[in-house]
């Protein structure tokens, strides 16, 4: 590797391009089924009516996020969002929405479901 190789670079070296790509068609694909067949049953006020469809770099952002509560370990989700100056997370915060990234996890998805 480079002298000067980032994260980035060796996250290039296990996710190419056509799995950014599979990745961001097959959850936006999903997502649209969901809500679809779930259009009368779904709250008004449910977290998947919100959804907006994703990129290969929300995507990014949302595995790479993913993979640092792996590193970063706290008992529950929410907390890498907390304002509380002893659990402060402030990565997480300027990424992504709490709300967003649970919305993905939600709908995340790495086939169609219509071709099984």
């Amino acid at each position: 590797p480079p002298d000067n190789a980032g994260v980035s670079y060796f996250m290039n070296l296990f996710f190419t391009m056509p799995f950014w790509q599979l990745l961001v068609r097959e959850t936006n694909r999903y997502a649209e089924q969901y809500l679809r067949r779930n259009e009368n049953t779904l709250r008004p006020q449910a977290r998947a009516r919100n959804w907006v469809v994703t990129t290969v770099r929300e995507m990014k952002v949302f595995i790479g996020l993913w993979l640092l509560t792996g590193l970063i370990h706290k008992p529950q989700i929410h907390l890498y969002w907390s304002s509380d100056p002893l659990l402060s997370t402030p990565a997480f915060h300027a990424a992504m929405s709490s709300k967003r990234l649970k919305l993905m996890l939600q709908l995340l998805h790495f086939s169609n479901n219509e071709g099984l």
